[in-house]
């Protein structure tokens, strides 16, 4: 038994849907690990739920604003130069955001300019994902596009909060724990 079929293989043989694949989840790694790294700069840099809120509404307004008009323009312009359009305008952004770290002041403007390129991007290589493969293949497409848009959201997760959470889980409730599982263990063993 193999652990990736091999109709998603032959898929991701397809060059050209591979690279946009790949452009797909370098892309959303990179936003959520900028997501997390402006909540957590502009809480330390100012101490305030406000301002991180003003971060977080950053990330969710641009797609609430521009999304039809992003879903539109993918179906009206080439895709392609959607694509190139926006991660120029999402380059440009992070090497912004790179040069003004000390100014809290710029993060909102900045990032609300990052995920309003998000936005025109996401829908643009949706639609150009669908026209790299054939019509019996958009199936598996659309699943592998979908899986490349919302596993790298977990990344930042993974990799920083949750061993922390881990950690606080168990010092707290270590004891507890593992009382729980000598019980259950002899309980067992018992009958």
């Amino acid at each position: 038994m193999r652990l990736i079929p091999r109709h998603y293989l032959a898929l991701l043989s397809n060059r050209d849907f591979f690279l946009l694949i790949s452009i797909i989840f370098i892309g959303q790694l990179a936003t959520s690990f900028l997501m997390l790294s402006l909540v957590v700069s502009v809480f330390a840099k100012t101490g305030s739920n406000f301002g991180v809120s003003g971060v977080v509404l950053s990330f969710t307004v641009p797609g609430f604003l521009l999304m039809a008009v992003a879903g539109l323009s993918a179906d009206i312009i080439d895709r392609k130069k959607i694509i190139v359009f926006a991660n120029a305008i999402i380059t440009l952004v992070v090497f912004l955001i790179l040069i003004s770290q000390k100014a809290v002041y710029a993060s909102i403007p900045l990032s609300f300019l990052y995920f309003a390129g998000n936005t025109f991007f996401l829908p643009a290589s949706s639609a150009a994902s669908g026209q790299l493969v054939r019509r019996k293949q958009l199936l598996i497409a659309n699943s592998i596009f979908i899986f490349t848009v919302l596993s790298p959201k977990q990344a930042p997760q993974r990799v920083f909060i949750k061993p922390y959470l881990m950690f606080i889980v168990f010092e707290r409730h270590s004891i507890n724990s593992l009382e729980c599982f000598w019980i259950r263990r002899s309980k067992n063993a018992l009958a």
